[in-house]
């Protein structure tokens, strides 16, 4: 395996961890946002009221989020095997 191939491989394995996890930190980001500025208007600082919320929309979007996440771990999968073919044949 040459150092140029081995490169590649970790940059699209570094793409494809991006695109799963961006939406998933985007959203708990925006909801963290929301959640402080209800704390700080209200004054309430309870640290239940920050964590509940964003396990319970995690949870919903893993559900959401499962068929493009397959999709996305498939098709990284399937092009680390064509790899292996050509490295094993040629």
């Amino acid at each position: 395996m040459s150092q140029n191939l081995a490169i590649s491989v970790m940059k699209k394995a570094l793409i494809v961890g991006f695109k799963i996890s961006m939406p998933f930190l985007i959203v708990t980001m925006i909801i963290g946002v929301i959640i402080s500025i209800i704390q700080a208007v209200t004054h309430l600082n309870d640290q239940s009221l920050t964590f509940v919320p964003k396990v319970l929309i995690m949870g919903i979007m893993s559900i959401l989020l499962a068929p493009f996440i397959i999709k996305q771990i498939t098709i990284f999968t399937n092009v680390l095997f064509d790899i292996i073919q050509k490295i094993t044949t040629g």
